[in-house]
């Protein structure tokens, strides 16, 4: 079981969680409040992971950024990633990124896509089929991409 970051449980193989039906045919949408929160005064993504948080370039993140290379929109520029540090990252989703990376010996990255727009590459999570997964820390569910490519 990992959590997504705002506290709710993710088992592998869920699906995000959706709206719930509540007293009949009123559909109850997930509030406002548990999609986007502050923590230390930075505004946080979505996903839980704060914005603003260090991000550095290592030898996975010029990997990724040559691995995709060809999938970028033509005339677009080249993607470029930073690996976001991960002794920054809030407690609930390095916990969840350690269980993962314990239990399937693989390494998990949260990575910024510095310019997803110009390059045409967006994804949530992709792996290189080197052992590490790419997660983008503006996934709308990190724990559920992390837990889906276990």
């Amino acid at each position: 079981m990992f959590t997504d970051g705002l506290g709710d449980a993710i088992h592998a193989g869920s699906a995000p969680a959706q709206p719930q039906l509540v007293g009949g045919d009123t559909i109850t949408p997930v509030p406002e409040s548990r999609r986007s929160r502050r923590i230390d005064n930075r505004s946080e993504t979505a996903s839980g992971v704060p914005k603003g948080l260090p991000g550095e370039i290592n030898a996975r993140s010029l990997k990724l950024e040559s691995g995709l290379r060809r999938f970028a929109k033509d005339g677009g520029e080249s993607p470029r990633f930073r690996t976001i540090k991960k002794d920054s990252l809030p407690d609930a989703l390095s916990g969840a990124i350690a269980e993962f990376e314990r239990f399937t010996g693989n390494r998990v990255d949260i990575i910024r896509n510095l310019n997803g727009e110009q390059s045409g590459i967006d994804f949530n999570g992709v792996t290189m089929r080197d052992g590490t997964l790419y997660v983008d820390e503006a996934s709308q569910h990190p724990a559920t991409t992390i837990a889906a490519h276990g």
